[in-house]
C-alpha cells in the first residue's frame, strides 16, 4: 500500500521545506523594504521635524494639577481598616504616620487589563 521512507528521504524533505520557508520569508522582507522605499522613508521626515526649533518668544503653558479636597479622616480610616484586615490586627494597634499619593505611570484601563490577564494565567 505505501512505501517505506528512509531516514535520508525524510531529512531531504525537511531540508527542502526549510529552505522554501526561508526563501519565502526573505521575499516577504524584501517586499516590505521595497514598499517602504516607494512610500518614502519616515525617518527622514521625523529628522526634519526634529530640526524645527521653537521661537524665542513663545509662552509655554504648563497644566496646574487640580487640588482635590478629600475627607482625610475617612481616607485614613479606610486605609487603616484595610491594613488591619491584611495583617490580622486591630485598628487601634496600627499607627499611621503619613499617607502619600503615588503617581500612576499607566492609566487605570491598562492596569486593570494587566491584572485580569495575570489572574487568568494563575487560575
Amino acid at each position: 500500500m505505501g512505501e517505506q521512507i528512509s531516514l535520508l528521504d525524510a531529512l531531504l524533505v525537511t531540508l527542502v521545506s526549510m529552505v522554501a520557508v526561508f526563501v519565502i520569508l526573505i521575499l516577504i522582507s524584501s517586499l516590505i523594504n521595497g514598499l517602504r522605499m516607494i512610500s518614502g522613508d519616515k525617518k527622514k521626515t521625523e529628522e526634519a521635524v526634529a530640526e524645527v526649533k521653537p521661537a524665542k518668544n513663545t509662552v509655554e503653558i504648563v497644566p496646574v494639577p487640580e487640588v482635590v479636597k478629600e475627607d482625610n479622616e475617612e481616607l485614613v480610616a479606610v486605609i487603616a481598616s484595610v491594613v488591619a484586615m491584611h495583617l490580622g490586627l486591630n485598628i487601634p494597634d496600627i499607627n499611621i504616620k503619613s499617607i502619600k499619593r503615588v503617581q500612576q505611570n499607566s492609566n487605570p484601563w491598562s492596569s486593570t487589563s494587566k491584572a485580569e490577564q495575570l489572574r487568568g494565567r494563575l487560575y
